[in-house]
């Protein structure tokens, strides 16, 4: 498929959208739309809002794209009444490194991480899945210690990561470079105790994936930090 066929495709996904928006719309003035960036995104999201207003009727449209949602926002927030009843979620990604302007409105919620699932990384969350999901005792299992060993590899995690956002940070400022095409597992793995680490060739099958190259003092200067 080619770059022209890629957008086209995005264009008419985004019109469905509106189309069903405007469709549902007009059936029922009651309900609450909420806009996404995908179906993982909504899956997260949806049970949090739905908690907030659990005597409201909700529709999700997920969208295909983070453009995609904030330019039906444009589009919807033209029309008072119906941007009133329309709520637009979106990560941040790297556009405070980049210079990327962010709409200053409160229908649309930007997380303040890179994106919904960096929430999910935190010892809360490992705590919470131990006991409520997995049923562990804490009798049987030191949790404290699972938990507070979790937070140091996560900081070895953030660490050997840096480099490769610096790089793509870089890269954004500069041209494009697309980190959907980047396998993670092909870059960090974990050890028989669970700690991450490089692997081989890490920064080439970044440079790879990522779709750049850059200059050859760049990149030799980037392979050290990698």
């Amino acid at each position: 498929m080619s770059y022209e066929e890629k957008l086209r495709g995005y264009r008419e996904a985004r019109n469905a959208v509106w189309l069903q928006f405007l469709q549902a719309y007009a059936r029922d003035f009651r309900i609450l739309f909420l806009f996404f960036e995908d179906l993982a995104s909504q899956a997260l999201y949806l049970p949090v809002v739905q908690r907030f207003f659990p005597n409201v009727k909700i529709r999700s449209l997920p969208c295909r794209t983070k453009r995609d949602v904030l330019s039906l926002q444009v589009r919807i927030s033209s029309d008072g009444p119906m941007n009133r009843r329309t709520l637009f979620f979106v990560d941040r990604d790297h556009d405070d490194f980049v210079g990327t302007p962010q709409t200053s409105t409160q229908e649309i919620f930007y997380t303040t991480f890179y994106s919904i699932e960096n929430y999910l990384v935190t010892p809360d969350v490992v705590r919470e899945i131990l006991h409520q999901k997995l049923c562990v005792d804490q009798a049987v299992c030191d949790i404290d210690a699972v938990v507070a060993n979790f937070s140091r590899q996560h900081k070895v995690f953030l660490a050997l990561l840096r480099p490769f956002m610096i790089w793509a940070i870089f890269h954004r400022r500069t041209g494009t470079v697309n980190l959907g095409n980047v396998n993670l597992a092909r870059i960090i793995e974990l050890d028989a105790n669970l700690r991450p680490r490089k692997r081989r060739s890490a920064f080439l099958t970044f440079r790879l994936q990522s779709g750049v190259s850059g200059t050859r003092i760049a990149v030799r200067q980037l392979a050290q930090l990698c």
